[in-house]
Protein backbone atom coordinates (compact mmCIF):
# COMPACT_ATOMS: atom_id res chain seq x y z
CA UNK A 1 0.00 0.00 0.00
CA UNK A 2 1.47 3.04 -0.96
CA UNK A 3 -0.49 5.57 2.26
CA UNK A 4 0.80 4.87 5.51
CA UNK A 5 -1.73 4.57 7.87
CA UNK A 6 -2.48 6.61 10.02
CA UNK A 7 -4.17 5.10 12.59
CA UNK A 8 -0.40 3.52 13.11
CA UNK A 9 1.79 5.57 14.87
CA UNK A 10 5.39 4.80 14.27
CA UNK A 11 6.06 5.14 18.07
CA UNK A 12 3.09 2.50 18.53
CA UNK A 13 4.98 0.08 16.06
CA UNK A 14 7.93 0.95 18.05
CA UNK A 15 6.65 0.09 21.60
CA UNK A 16 5.15 -2.93 20.61
CA UNK A 17 8.17 -4.22 19.05
CA UNK A 18 10.38 -4.05 21.80
CA UNK A 19 7.36 -4.88 23.60
CA UNK A 20 6.85 -8.28 22.18
CA UNK A 21 9.86 -9.32 19.78
CA UNK A 22 12.79 -7.17 21.96
CA UNK A 23 13.49 -4.96 19.16
CA UNK A 24 15.14 -1.71 19.91
CA UNK A 25 13.83 0.10 16.85
CA UNK A 26 16.37 2.90 16.07
CA UNK A 27 15.10 3.78 12.73
CA UNK A 28 11.34 2.93 11.03
CA UNK A 29 10.64 3.76 7.50
CA UNK A 30 7.89 2.74 5.74
CA UNK A 31 7.83 1.00 2.75
CA UNK A 32 5.24 1.95 -0.21
CA UNK A 33 4.93 -1.51 -1.59
CA UNK A 34 2.18 -4.32 -2.13
CA UNK A 35 -1.36 -3.97 -2.46
CA UNK A 36 -2.68 -5.49 0.66
CA UNK A 37 -0.98 -5.09 4.10
CA UNK A 38 1.22 -2.43 5.13
CA UNK A 39 5.19 -2.66 5.90
CA UNK A 40 8.03 -0.97 7.56
CA UNK A 41 11.46 -1.43 7.45
CA UNK A 42 13.08 -1.41 11.16
CA UNK A 43 16.40 -1.34 11.90
CA UNK A 44 17.32 -2.89 15.49
CA UNK A 45 19.77 -1.26 17.70
CA UNK A 46 22.00 -4.50 17.15
CA UNK A 47 22.32 -3.93 14.23
CA UNK A 48 18.97 -6.20 13.22
CA UNK A 49 17.27 -4.93 10.61
CA UNK A 50 13.34 -6.45 10.42
CA UNK A 51 10.43 -6.32 7.92
CA UNK A 52 7.62 -5.44 9.83
CA UNK A 53 3.71 -5.77 8.15
CA UNK A 54 0.10 -4.44 9.66
CA UNK A 55 -2.52 -6.65 8.12
CA UNK A 56 -6.37 -5.53 8.32
CA UNK A 57 -8.80 -7.31 10.24
CA UNK A 58 -11.81 -5.73 8.38
CA UNK A 59 -14.28 -7.95 5.54
CA UNK A 60 -12.09 -7.50 2.73
CA UNK A 61 -10.49 -9.48 0.34
CA UNK A 62 -10.60 -13.56 -0.57
CA UNK A 63 -12.22 -14.75 2.47
CA UNK A 64 -15.81 -14.93 3.65
CA UNK A 65 -15.61 -13.89 7.63
CA UNK A 66 -16.94 -10.54 8.78
CA UNK A 67 -16.15 -10.10 12.17
CA UNK A 68 -12.30 -8.97 12.96
CA UNK A 69 -11.85 -11.81 15.25
CA UNK A 70 -12.56 -14.22 13.35
CA UNK A 71 -10.27 -12.89 10.52
CA UNK A 72 -7.45 -12.62 13.23
CA UNK A 73 -8.16 -16.42 14.38
CA UNK A 74 -7.91 -17.64 10.79
CA UNK A 75 -4.62 -15.19 9.84
CA UNK A 76 -3.09 -16.58 13.04
CA UNK A 77 -3.78 -20.25 12.15
CA UNK A 78 -2.78 -19.71 8.40
CA UNK A 79 0.84 -18.02 9.80
CA UNK A 80 1.38 -20.68 12.59
CA UNK A 81 0.83 -23.35 10.35
CA UNK A 82 2.90 -22.06 7.82
CA UNK A 83 6.21 -21.93 10.90
CA UNK A 84 5.30 -25.12 11.61
CA UNK A 85 5.86 -26.64 8.07
CA UNK A 86 9.42 -25.87 8.30
CA UNK A 87 9.79 -25.12 4.43
CA UNK A 88 13.16 -23.54 3.42
CA UNK A 89 11.17 -21.87 1.00
CA UNK A 90 8.34 -20.34 2.91
CA UNK A 91 9.82 -16.90 4.92
CA UNK A 92 7.71 -17.23 8.40
CA UNK A 93 6.51 -15.24 10.45
CA UNK A 94 9.14 -15.04 13.37
CA UNK A 95 7.80 -15.43 17.11
CA UNK A 96 7.46 -12.69 19.90
CA UNK A 97 8.61 -14.07 23.40
CA UNK A 98 5.37 -15.45 23.96
CA UNK A 99 5.96 -17.66 21.18
CA UNK A 100 2.88 -15.77 18.98
CA UNK A 101 3.32 -15.14 15.03
CA UNK A 102 0.72 -12.61 15.42
CA UNK A 103 0.05 -9.13 17.81
CA UNK A 104 -3.23 -7.62 17.88
CA UNK A 105 -2.06 -4.03 17.25
CA UNK A 106 -5.44 -2.41 16.94
CA UNK A 107 -8.94 -3.56 17.08
CA UNK A 108 -8.48 -3.54 12.95
CA UNK A 109 -4.75 -4.71 12.88
CA UNK A 110 -2.44 -7.68 13.47
CA UNK A 111 1.23 -7.07 13.42
CA UNK A 112 3.99 -9.59 12.21
CA UNK A 113 7.79 -9.56 11.74
CA UNK A 114 10.01 -11.28 9.65
CA UNK A 115 13.73 -10.89 9.22
CA UNK A 116 14.26 -8.34 6.68
CA UNK A 117 15.78 -9.47 3.13
CA UNK A 118 17.59 -7.82 0.88
CA UNK A 119 15.85 -8.82 -2.52
CA UNK A 120 17.83 -8.96 -6.42
CA UNK A 121 16.64 -9.29 -9.87
CA UNK A 122 15.31 -13.01 -11.28
CA UNK A 123 14.99 -14.28 -14.90
CA UNK A 124 11.12 -14.24 -14.93
CA UNK A 125 10.86 -17.27 -16.47
CA UNK A 126 12.83 -19.10 -13.90
CA UNK A 127 10.96 -17.69 -11.07
CA UNK A 128 7.71 -19.18 -12.10
CA UNK A 129 9.07 -22.58 -12.65
CA UNK A 130 10.83 -22.20 -9.01
CA UNK A 131 7.78 -21.46 -7.33
CA UNK A 132 6.01 -23.90 -9.49
CA UNK A 133 8.21 -26.41 -7.95
CA UNK A 134 7.75 -24.96 -4.40
CA UNK A 135 3.91 -25.43 -4.95
CA UNK A 136 4.01 -29.25 -5.69
CA UNK A 137 5.96 -29.60 -2.82
CA UNK A 138 3.40 -27.54 -0.33
CA UNK A 139 0.42 -30.03 -2.01
CA UNK A 140 1.91 -32.98 -1.71
CA UNK A 141 2.16 -32.01 2.35
CA UNK A 142 -0.03 -33.68 5.02
CA UNK A 143 -2.78 -31.45 5.59
CA UNK A 144 -3.10 -30.12 9.37
CA UNK A 145 -6.39 -30.14 10.76
CA UNK A 146 -6.58 -26.68 11.72
CA UNK A 147 -6.49 -25.22 8.38
CA UNK A 148 -9.43 -23.00 6.77
CA UNK A 149 -11.34 -25.06 4.20
CA UNK A 150 -11.84 -22.66 1.60
CA UNK A 151 -14.78 -22.72 0.22
CA UNK A 152 -17.10 -21.61 -3.31
CA UNK A 153 -19.26 -18.94 -2.14
CA UNK A 154 -18.08 -15.89 -3.50
CA UNK A 155 -17.02 -13.46 -1.04
CA UNK A 156 -18.17 -9.71 -1.64
CA UNK A 157 -20.83 -10.54 -4.07
CA UNK A 158 -23.36 -9.15 -1.89
CA UNK A 159 -21.50 -5.75 -2.13
CA UNK A 160 -21.38 -5.96 -6.26
CA UNK A 161 -24.90 -7.54 -6.54
CA UNK A 162 -26.34 -4.42 -4.38
CA UNK A 163 -24.58 -1.73 -6.64
CA UNK A 164 -25.90 -3.44 -9.68
CA UNK A 165 -29.37 -2.73 -8.54
CA UNK A 166 -29.08 0.47 -7.14
CA UNK A 167 -27.28 1.62 -10.27
CA UNK A 168 -30.84 3.93 -11.25
CA UNK A 169 -29.34 5.91 -8.07
CA UNK A 170 -28.15 9.48 -9.21
CA UNK A 171 -25.37 9.63 -6.94
CA UNK A 172 -22.71 7.50 -5.43
CA UNK A 173 -20.54 10.47 -3.58
CA UNK A 174 -19.54 9.13 -1.10
CA UNK A 175 -15.84 10.32 -2.87
CA UNK A 176 -14.31 11.10 -5.95
CA UNK A 177 -14.24 7.68 -7.26
CA UNK A 178 -18.22 6.62 -6.50
CA UNK A 179 -19.96 8.02 -9.32
CA UNK A 180 -17.15 7.14 -11.96
CA UNK A 181 -17.85 3.47 -10.11
CA UNK A 182 -21.36 4.12 -11.11
CA UNK A 183 -20.49 4.90 -14.40
CA UNK A 184 -18.30 1.96 -15.18
CA UNK A 185 -20.80 -0.68 -13.62
CA UNK A 186 -24.03 1.08 -15.73
CA UNK A 187 -21.72 0.84 -19.02
CA UNK A 188 -20.83 -3.22 -18.14
CA UNK A 189 -23.81 -4.20 -15.95
CA UNK A 190 -24.81 -6.93 -18.86
CA UNK A 191 -21.00 -7.88 -19.08
CA UNK A 192 -20.73 -8.34 -14.89
CA UNK A 193 -24.33 -10.27 -14.79
CA UNK A 194 -22.98 -12.58 -16.84
CA UNK A 195 -19.55 -13.14 -14.96
CA UNK A 196 -21.56 -13.72 -12.16
CA UNK A 197 -24.09 -16.24 -14.05
CA UNK A 198 -21.27 -18.48 -15.44
CA UNK A 199 -19.12 -18.11 -11.89
CA UNK A 200 -22.32 -19.94 -10.73
CA UNK A 201 -21.77 -22.74 -13.42
CA UNK A 202 -18.22 -23.66 -12.80
CA UNK A 203 -19.02 -23.59 -9.13
CA UNK A 204 -21.08 -26.81 -9.36
CA UNK A 205 -18.24 -28.43 -11.06
CA UNK A 206 -15.81 -27.53 -8.48
CA UNK A 207 -18.06 -28.51 -5.59
CA UNK A 208 -18.72 -31.61 -7.48
CA UNK A 209 -15.41 -32.96 -9.39
CA UNK A 210 -12.66 -30.96 -7.70
CA UNK A 211 -10.07 -33.41 -7.13
CA UNK A 212 -7.72 -33.57 -5.09
CA UNK A 213 -8.07 -30.89 -2.51
CA UNK A 214 -4.73 -30.08 -1.03
CA UNK A 215 -3.00 -27.50 1.60
CA UNK A 216 -2.78 -24.60 -1.31
CA UNK A 217 -1.08 -21.04 -0.45
CA UNK A 218 -4.12 -19.15 -2.68
CA UNK A 219 -1.84 -16.13 -4.35
CA UNK A 220 1.87 -17.88 -5.60
CA UNK A 221 1.95 -15.05 -7.94
CA UNK A 222 5.39 -13.15 -8.69
CA UNK A 223 4.22 -10.32 -6.43
CA UNK A 224 4.40 -12.81 -3.25
CA UNK A 225 8.15 -14.22 -4.35
CA UNK A 226 11.45 -12.62 -2.82
CA UNK A 227 14.49 -13.80 -5.08
CA UNK A 228 16.86 -13.10 -1.96
CA UNK A 229 20.85 -12.23 -1.94
CA UNK A 230 21.47 -15.05 -0.14
CA UNK A 231 20.89 -17.18 -3.16
CA UNK A 232 17.34 -18.24 -2.01
CA UNK A 233 13.85 -17.78 -3.80
CA UNK A 234 11.10 -17.00 -1.04
CA UNK A 235 7.60 -17.55 -1.45
CA UNK A 236 5.95 -14.82 0.91
CA UNK A 237 3.09 -13.97 2.09
CA UNK A 238 1.12 -16.92 3.31
CA UNK A 239 -1.83 -15.53 5.08
CA UNK A 240 -4.56 -16.79 2.69
CA UNK A 241 -3.48 -20.15 3.25
CA UNK A 242 -6.43 -23.13 2.96
CA UNK A 243 -7.13 -26.71 2.03
CA UNK A 244 -8.84 -26.35 -1.33
CA UNK A 245 -8.43 -27.38 -4.61
CA UNK A 246 -5.07 -27.56 -6.38
CA UNK A 247 -5.83 -25.20 -9.21
CA UNK A 248 -6.24 -22.06 -6.90
CA UNK A 249 -2.77 -21.83 -7.00
CA UNK A 250 -2.50 -23.60 -10.39
CA UNK A 251 -4.10 -21.20 -11.98
CA UNK A 252 -1.54 -17.89 -11.05
CA UNK A 253 1.34 -20.72 -12.70
CA UNK A 254 0.21 -21.35 -15.88
CA UNK A 255 -2.76 -21.27 -18.59
CA UNK A 256 -2.86 -24.85 -19.28
CA UNK A 257 -0.90 -27.66 -17.89
CA UNK A 258 1.53 -28.01 -20.28
CA UNK A 259 5.29 -26.83 -20.80
CA UNK A 260 8.32 -26.74 -18.41
CA UNK A 261 6.23 -25.01 -15.13
CA UNK A 262 3.65 -27.70 -15.07
CA UNK A 263 6.61 -30.53 -15.07
CA UNK A 264 8.41 -28.29 -12.25
CA UNK A 265 4.73 -28.65 -10.24
CA UNK A 266 4.63 -32.12 -11.58
CA UNK A 267 7.74 -33.48 -10.16
CA UNK A 268 7.47 -32.50 -6.96
CA UNK A 269 3.77 -32.40 -6.20
CA UNK A 270 3.10 -36.35 -7.18
CA UNK A 271 -0.10 -35.21 -9.00
CA UNK A 272 0.59 -36.48 -12.56
CA UNK A 273 -3.18 -35.67 -13.92
CA UNK A 274 -3.51 -32.53 -15.36
CA UNK A 275 -5.64 -29.70 -14.30
CA UNK A 276 -9.58 -29.24 -14.73
CA UNK A 277 -9.56 -26.93 -17.03
CA UNK A 278 -13.63 -25.80 -15.77
CA UNK A 279 -11.53 -25.59 -12.24
CA UNK A 280 -8.98 -23.27 -13.47
CA UNK A 281 -10.99 -20.90 -15.51
CA UNK A 282 -13.42 -20.58 -12.14
CA UNK A 283 -10.59 -19.63 -10.00
CA UNK A 284 -9.54 -17.30 -12.80
CA UNK A 285 -13.27 -15.92 -12.80
CA UNK A 286 -13.37 -15.91 -8.62
CA UNK A 287 -10.39 -13.97 -8.30
CA UNK A 288 -11.54 -11.46 -10.84
CA UNK A 289 -15.23 -10.84 -9.35
CA UNK A 290 -13.94 -11.11 -5.70
CA UNK A 291 -11.42 -8.02 -6.49
CA UNK A 292 -14.38 -6.21 -8.54
CA UNK A 293 -16.78 -6.38 -5.76
CA UNK A 294 -13.75 -5.47 -2.90
CA UNK A 295 -13.13 -1.72 -5.00
CA UNK A 296 -17.21 -1.44 -5.52
CA UNK A 297 -17.11 -2.06 -1.79
CA UNK A 298 -14.21 0.78 -1.71
CA UNK A 299 -15.95 3.28 -3.77
CA UNK A 300 -19.15 2.98 -2.58
CA UNK A 301 -17.68 3.68 1.25
CA UNK A 302 -16.66 6.85 2.13
CA UNK A 303 -12.91 7.57 0.41
CA UNK A 304 -10.71 11.00 -0.51
CA UNK A 305 -8.90 9.70 -3.79
CA UNK A 306 -5.53 8.95 -2.10
CA UNK A 307 -2.56 7.17 -4.24
CA UNK A 308 -4.54 4.11 -2.80
CA UNK A 309 -7.37 4.58 -4.05
CA UNK A 310 -5.70 5.89 -7.24
CA UNK A 311 -4.39 2.44 -8.05
CA UNK A 312 -7.50 0.59 -7.05
CA UNK A 313 -9.44 2.40 -9.44
CA UNK A 314 -7.21 1.67 -12.60
CA UNK A 315 -7.68 -2.13 -11.35
CA UNK A 316 -10.99 -2.50 -10.94
CA UNK A 317 -11.47 -0.35 -14.46
CA UNK A 318 -8.82 -2.79 -15.65
CA UNK A 319 -11.36 -5.91 -14.30
CA UNK A 320 -14.64 -4.66 -15.24
CA UNK A 321 -13.40 -4.24 -18.86
CA UNK A 322 -11.52 -7.38 -19.28
CA UNK A 323 -13.02 -9.61 -22.26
Amino acid sequence: MKEEPKVLSRALIATTLAERWGIDSQEIAYLPVGGGGHHWRVQGGDSSSWFVTANGLLARGHWLERAGDAVYARTYVAYETTRRLGLDFALAAVPDRYGSVLCRIHSDWALSVYPYLEGIAADEKQLVRTIAGYVGTLHAMPVPADVPTWRSELPQRGHLERALADLHQPSWAAGPFGNPTRALLTANRTRVLGLLDRYDELASVVDGDAEPWVLTHGEPHAGNTLPAADGMTYLIDWDTLAFAPRERDLWQLMDTPSGPVWDAYRATSGHPRAAHPDIMEFFRLWWRLVEMGDYVRQFRSPHVGDADDNAAWKTLEAYVGEM
